[in-house]
């Protein structure tokens, strides 16, 4: 929130890097800790995008 305040809702655009460095043959992270983290970034969101724009 504090960033879209700065720069005002419509100039900001959020990513993510989960930080998960997985290739196809190497498995860091377990897949449900990655879908965890995943589905608690798209709940940020949803929180933020409620918060910004009133949806």
């Amino acid at each position: 929130m504090r960033p879209a305040r700065l720069v005002g809702r419509d100039n900001l655009m959020a990513g993510t890097d989960c930080g998960f460095a997985q290739a196809t043959q190497v498995r860091r992270v377990h897949p449900s800790i990655q879908w965890a983290t995943l589905a608690a970034l798209a709940a940020g969101a949803h929180l933020a995008s409620r918060e910004l724009w009133g949806r």
